[in-house]
């Protein structure tokens, strides 16, 4: 990419009056459209001050971005200019320390305001669609996250504790255009002697980049004896330039310390649109979407 083709916040006021144009629409139309696809409020009145030079914060620009970026009716080189802004690198935050504690505490903040994400309400009809209350299990999450560390120590990785994928009853990955939400479920067997009590799937790496695909940071895994089955729902949205995404969770105790070995992988396509070559799945990770049977944890 171009550096100087990149949109810089000074160039977002003639950007959005190109695009309001390009769509035909009035200041009120504009930000009608705006409001109703982002999740917040904007007014005519705050989005003429956009185009006349005030400057759009960070947060809000994303939104402006996102929406104007997914829209089919744009002209597409309008486009290309807004998925330009959203995949700039500074906007790219960075992989968060491996360390348990400092996850934790990262988390923690997280889970407290994630539910604001203007997409939310999206986020848990989609949740709904896979059979999960994704606020229920927002809050649960909230409640493992503050727990204190047992006496007894059994927040410790135990040789006898084992963890299998379903494949057939799950989706591990899915090819979506750029910018479109999805929905992957996940079906887990605790094929050990270890009962599950209050585990987490944490999410590895950045969770939120538009140069990668979004899922919650951290979900609560339903109680599981020995034995047992459990299901979660991972909604999310795809990026917004070309990508596979390569989405990893690891089972974690309440203190984010691991719990099983291995981890779960999910894969995101958005090579598609446009033109864009697709880069083949390893043969691993097809055998499982087809659902050639159990596949394990990190195998």
């Amino acid at each position: 990419m171009n550096p100087s083709s990149t949109p810089r916040p000074a160039q977002v006021p003639a950007l959005l009056a190109e695009t309001r144009v390009g769509l035909g629409l009035s200041l009120a139309a504009f930000a009608g459209l705006l409001s109703d696809n982002g999740g917040t409020t904007i007014s005519r009145q705050r989005l003429s001050g956009w185009e006349s030079g005030r400057a759009v914060t960070g947060p809000m620009l994303r939104i402006v971005a996102e929406v104007c970026a997914s829209l089919d009716t744009l002209d597409g080189a309008l486009r290309d200019r807004w998925r330009d802004l959203l995949r700039d690198p500074g906007d790219i935050e960075p992989v968060p320390s491996l360390d348990p504690a400092r996850r934790h505490a990262g988390l923690l903040t997280l889970a407290r305001h994630v539910d604001r994400n203007p997409r939310w309400a999206r986020y848990r009809q989609l949740a709904a669609d896979g059979a999960m209350d994704l606020d229920a299990n927002l809050e649960e999450t909230r409640r493992r996250l503050a727990l204190a560390p047992p006496a007894d120590r059994s927040w410790t990785m135990d040789p006898a504790d084992a963890v299998t994928i379903v494949a057939p009853r799950s989706t591990l990955g899915a090819a979506v255009k750029q910018g479109e939400l999805f929905l992957l479920t996940v079906t887990l067997t605790n094929t050990g002697r270890v009962p599950w009590r209050d585990r987490l799937l944490v999410r590895l790496g950045p969770p939120v980049t538009s140069s990668l695909a979004f899922t919650p940071p951290v979900l609560s895994l339903p109680d599981t004896p020995p034995g047992g089955d459990c299901t979660v729902a991972i909604p999310g949205r795809s990026p917004w330039f070309p990508n596979l995404t390569v989405i990893t969770y690891a089972m974690t105790f309440p203190d984010c310390r691991p719990a099983v070995a291995g981890s779960l992988q999910l894969h995101i396509d958005a090579n598609e649109e446009r033109g864009w070559t697709s880069h083949p799945l390893p043969e691993t990770v097809e055998r499982r979407l087809r659902g050639d049977g159990p596949a394990p944890i990190g195998g």
